[in-house]
């Protein structure tokens, strides 16, 4: 209103004053005025172009205000997400029992446990079979304890404990840095994914033995400070056992890691490496140190392809440390 009114005021000189028939006046009052009439609409363009601008610039704070409006109220009123639940492991086929310490119970086969799982199975009496709802497969002879609290929640990765009998498992690939392994009283088994099998044998005084065979894939065996790896086809540390047509205690040797290393040939001294190994333990135990470090050198010196021997290297080395210590 003010523009309009504004504008009529500047052409009031040329509408309410009397026209002059001079050419020359009516001239020079047009170029007069004309350059008043063209800065006043220059000035009314620009005010409305910054009018046309602010009220963009509003509209646009407007809707990123609406949307963080609209982002808070989305967030408060979404649910908190849950934690997610834990993978399951199933015993497919045959039964075995469940204990964490305080009680035990039968698993028998469509049974579940939701992971993690605090305790241990056990078979007695027939095979059975697990699964993880990752596809983590563990086969456990009769006879087999294996603990599970070290099995991820995902049920793929982690690692399980073996302390008696033969399981076989299957794994499915790994991807990045996770692993799964068996962990046994005298050796650790890492996998990437592969098939293989672990056995734990006791002996009767005590001292344990692990067997691994790989079927298809590549294993690492860690004992004591040494590593040994293993392909399909390759074993660790497992014995042939005795028949009727075989001299007795005849043992298997492990097989190298590399494929142009032919294996040692199958021995008959498991007697005299077992019985090295545990003269060397027992003088550890009752604090003979040097006892200890003769019988175990004995054995490592006479036998080193035995599969005692880095239980006798790795008490070498307890015994070294612990006389450096004293001195």
């Amino acid at each position: 209103m003010h523009e309009a009114t504004e504008s009529k005021r500047l052409l009031a000189v040329l509408r309410d004053r009397p026209v002059s028939v001079d050419p020359a006046r009516t001239e020079a009052r047009r170029e007069k005025q004309l350059p008043l009439l063209e800065a006043r609409v220059r000035e009314i363009a620009a005010r409305r172009s910054r009018s046309r601008t602010r009220r963009i610039v509003a509209g646009c704070f407007a809707a990123v205000a609406a949307v963080a409006i609209v982002g808070v109220a989305l967030r408060q009123f979404e649910e908190k997400p849950a934690v997610a639940a834990g993978a399951e492991i199933r015993a497919i086929e045959g039964r075995l029992s469940y204990g964490d310490g305080a009680a035990e119970r039968a698993v028998a086969q469509g049974d579940s446990l939701t992971l993690p799982v605090e305790g241990e199975v056990r078979t007695s009496g027939s095979e059975a079979t697990l699964e993880t709802s990752r596809g983590l497969r563990m086969h456990l002879e009769s006879g087999a304890r294996l603990g599970l609290s070290g099995l991820s929640r995902n049920g793929l990765d982690g690692s399980v404990r073996l302390d008696q009998g033969q399981m076989t498992c299957a794994v499915p690939k790994l991807h990045g840095g996770s692993l799964f392994s068996v962990v046994t009283p005298n050796a650790r088994v890492v996998v990437h994914g592969t098939r293989f099998s672990v056995r734990v044998d006791s002996a009767e005084a005590g001292v344990t033995r692990t067997c691994v065979r790989v079927t298809e894939g590549v294993v690492a065996v860690h004992h004591g400070t040494a590593e040994t790896m293993l392909h399909a086809g390759d074993e660790w540390g497992c014995e042939v056992r005795p028949s009727a047509a075989t001299a007795p205690d005849p043992v298997r040797p492990p097989r190298a890691a590399s494929r142009g290393r032919a294996a040692p040939a199958v021995r008959g001294t498991l007697a005299e490496e077992t019985a090295l190994l545990q003269g060397a333990l027992a003088a550890e135990r009752k604090g003979h140190p040097g006892a200890a470090s003769v019988s175990a050198a004995r054995l490592v010196a006479q036998f080193p392809e035995s599969p005692l021997a880095p239980e006798a290297r790795a008490l070498l080395d307890r015994v070294s440390a612990k006389s450096n210590e004293a001195k």
